[in-house]
């Protein structure tokens, strides 16, 4: 079955809850810069679930591609 698509459009918008960089403004606190362990280590774990959900997602179920 044939698609046409004769025009697309997207927008992308940020999210409110996302987060941003740091500025790198006078903390004077030490570690100032530093991310603490445990939520650097729960990015990666956020960010690796994330990968394998969308491998899951978009693979190409028992197709050769």
């Amino acid at each position: 079955m044939p698609v046409n698509v004769d025009q697309v459009t997207s927008e992308v918008v940020a999210e409110s809850g996302a987060p941003t960089a740091p500025s790198g403004g006078s903390g004077g606190g030490s570690g100032s810069g530093q991310e603490s362990p445990w939520l650097s280590l729960a990015r990666h774990r956020d960010l690796g679930a994330q990968a394998a959900e969308d491998a899951l997602r978009t693979r190409a179920e028992a197709y050769d591609d």
